[in-house]
């Protein structure tokens, strides 16, 4: 595990499924459908834990109503399907270690998805308090779509900092690597569609603290839940740093064939 965090932190690549690789510079979250060593597709029942590539330990607990994220391979392309009917998603749980830590000024969150039908949903939420959705504990959520539009929510106090866009032209039934970056220090949001800047916004200057508790495909904060996505997710990736365009832009490149792309 050692020797795994010092490669990662001297920004050797981790391969993926097919043999390409995303940048692992500031990984600290790493989860793919198509690597064995995080989904293991043979196992019988299928896994409950969607294990991080990254070296940070930061797994995801698998569950629904009727059992967890079903794994997928249609022509090829590995996914775990996210049934909001069934209410299935991950959940970082335990300390706050086991929680990927973007508390500071910068973060980036990858992931490949493809919708399958438009809800009003929460693709990831990272929040500093195990109890409250408050609006100042919403440290990381992206609305991928909510009624035609993506939003992105990262740093709060008495409330976070939200840029947002219309999805009018995207097709979200296709595959899409959607990346979002912050940088506090600087007041930059961007949205980069396919390697591609798509959005960006100002003045967002909000410190990030460091979550406590948080999920995928699902708002899950203590008692309060809902905003469940229905489609299909490739792989993730979280950075404790701002990507810079030309990465964004490599790692898609280096991961699009896997999506027929």
């Amino acid at each position: 595990m050692f020797l795994l965090k010092q490669l990662i932190g001297a920004g050797f690549t981790v391969s993926s499924g097919d043999g390409d690789g995303v940048s692992t510079t500031n990984l600290i979250f790493n989860v793919d459908a198509s690597s064995t060593s995080s989904y293991d597709s043979t196992q019988s029942p299928q896994p409950t834990t969607w294990t991080d590539l990254s070296g940070s330990g930061n797994d995801l607990d698998l569950t629904g109503t009727a059992g967890p994220p079903l794994y997928e391979d249609t022509s090829g392309i590995e996914s775990l399907e996210f049934a909001g009917a069934q209410n299935e998603h991950g959940i970082f749980t335990g300390s706050p270690e086991n929680i990927p830590d973007i508390g500071g000024n910068e973060v980036t969150f990858n992931v490949w998805w493809e919708e399958e039908s438009a809800t009003q949903s929460s693709i990831i939420n990272l929040q500093s308090s195990t109890t409250s959705t408050n609006q100042e504990y919403r440290q990381l959520n992206v609305h991928l779509g909510w009624s035609n539009t993506v939003y992105f929510d990262c740093g709060a106090d008495s409330t976070y900092d939200r840029t947002s866009k219309s999805t009018s032209g995207v097709t979200m039934a296709d595959w899409h690597m959607w990346t979002f970056t912050k940088n506090a220090s600087t007041g930059s949001m961007k949205i980069y569609l396919d390697g591609a800047e798509w959005h960006s916004d100002t003045g967002k200057t909000k410190a990030i603290t460091t979550p406590v508790a948080g999920s995928i495909g699902r708002r899950v904060v203590g008692s309060t839940s809902g905003y469940q996505v229905d489609g299909r997710v490739g792989e993730i990736q979280l950075y404790d740093a701002e990507l810079s365009a030309a990465t964004i832009l490599s790692n898609y490149n280096a991961t699009k064939s896997k999506y027929g792309l």
